[in-house]
């Protein structure tokens, strides 16, 4: 029941068909030929009329197909309008004999489901078989959703959206049975990030102590002036850091914006308490910016603080043997910033004592990836950085685990 059409064409009349359409048709089979050519390539031509032409349908190279057609029986055919001689003709469509049922469901929604396949089922066969099981079974699955929240969103129940979404009634009835569907799949998919974050949230962390007069010293060390967007960021991620509750939060920008300023203060100001840190970028190249960047701010920002911060990279690339000795300083606890790709969460990679971890997440790690970054530390802090502006609805789907 969940092996869900993947399209529906339409039902259509043979005079409203034009070159190119995805249609189906309902008709009476007026003429049969199937012949082979000089080259023996057998051809099984079928003339199909309704009340307001007809059509050829072409099958090539299938010789049985002509004994499963027979004159003056109605058939439904589906597929790519396609053209023959400058005459409008159907190649090798999907087809199954008229029912009573397959005539009143076409008739009633006017379209006609079309199933992803596999290697030795035909279409009619599925079809057929699709509409026993939901036939049968759609009303004995049991609805997860109470009346409540079906009400308040307007959603049909799980039974009338199985039928609905295999054989509509109508195509508001269609609409409305994926509405109900894509409203359950994202409800699962929200309610297990969702469900994630209370796991790490219950989680103790580490809060770090940040001294009331850190921002003006950070900004002191900058060659220019942070803007508002950037000081309101760094207060609330500073609010979250100073907490004994993991931090989880996404810091959305333009490129351009300035976001790594603003991680580049959360870092310093979890080194400054003695931790870790890590910042992971999807690619190498992304990696190298963001090192090349730390390493020009970072100096002079800390010596404001008075320490001078150990920045490590690792990366895919590099030799085996400069991997090891980095894992080695890593774990040894010699490298206050390490910053690299995914090569960060390999299993041979551990840290002594990781507090922060920033992500910059162009969508290309998702909540499994995250979760492996905090396996490295106690709990750690993160910080995921992205510049696809993203709907709220969606990014909740995404980033519901922070």
């Amino acid at each position: 029941m969940y092996h869900f059409p993947r399209a529906y064409r339409p039902l259509k009349s043979i005079s409203e068909l034009m070159f190119g359409d995805d249609a189906t048709i309902i008709g009476q089979v007026t003429h049969l030929n199937h012949y082979t050519t000089r080259n023996g390539y057998h051809i099984v031509d079928v003339v199909l009329m309704d009340l307001t032409g007809g059509i050829t349908v072409k099958f090539f190279k299938q010789p049985w197909i002509a004994k499963q057609f027979h004159l003056r029986q109605h058939y439904v055919v589906s597929g790519k309008v396609d053209r023959d001689l400058n005459k409008l003709s159907f190649k090798s469509p999907e087809f199954e004999p008229l029912t009573k049922e397959l005539q009143r469901l076409l008739e009633t929604a006017r379209v006609y489901p079309v199933y992803p396949l596999t290697e030795g089922i035909k279409a009619a066969l599925l079809r057929k078989l699709e509409r026993q099981v939901v036939g049968h079974w759609a009303d004995q699955v049991p609805d997860p959703l109470p009346p409540s929240i079906r009400q308040n969103a307007h959603l049909m129940t799980l039974p009338n959206a199985l039928r609905e979404i295999h054989f509509p009634n109508s195509l508001q009835s269609m609409n409305a049975a994926r509405q109900r569907l894509a409203f359950e799949e994202l409800l699962y998919i929200q309610l297990g990030v969702l469900l994630q974050r209370q796991r790490w949230q219950n989680e103790p962390g580490k809060a770090l102590d940040i001294a009331p007069d850190f921002m003006e010293r950070f900004a002191r060390g900058l060659p220019y002036a942070l803007t508002g967007a950037q000081q309101r960021a760094i207060g609330e991620i500073f609010h979250d850091l100073q907490r004994p509750i993991p931090m989880s939060r996404l810091l959305q920008g333009d490129v351009g914006a300035g976001k790594t300023v603003v991680a580049a203060a959360a870092l310093l100001a979890a080194i400054v308490n003695g931790s870790q840190t890590v910042l992971m970028a999807p690619t190498e190249i992304l990696a190298e910016q963001h090192y090349n960047t730390i390493q020009k701010i970072l100096p002079t920002l800390a010596s404001e603080f008075g320490i001078t911060p150990r920045v490590g990279k690792l990366i895919g690339s590099l030799r085996a043997r400069e991997k090891q000795e980095m894992a080695q300083r890593i774990a040894a606890g010699e490298i206050d910033l390490a910053i690299g790709t995914h090569a960060l969460i390999q299993e041979s990679v551990s840290f002594a004592n990781l507090t922060l971890a920033v992500i910059d997440e162009q969508h290309r790690f998702g909540v499994n990836q995250r979760s492996a970054l905090r396996q490295k530390g106690f709990n750690p802090h993160i910080l995921i950085m992205s510049a696809t502006p993203i709907p709220r609805t969606l990014a909740l789907t995404v980033y519901g685990d922070l």
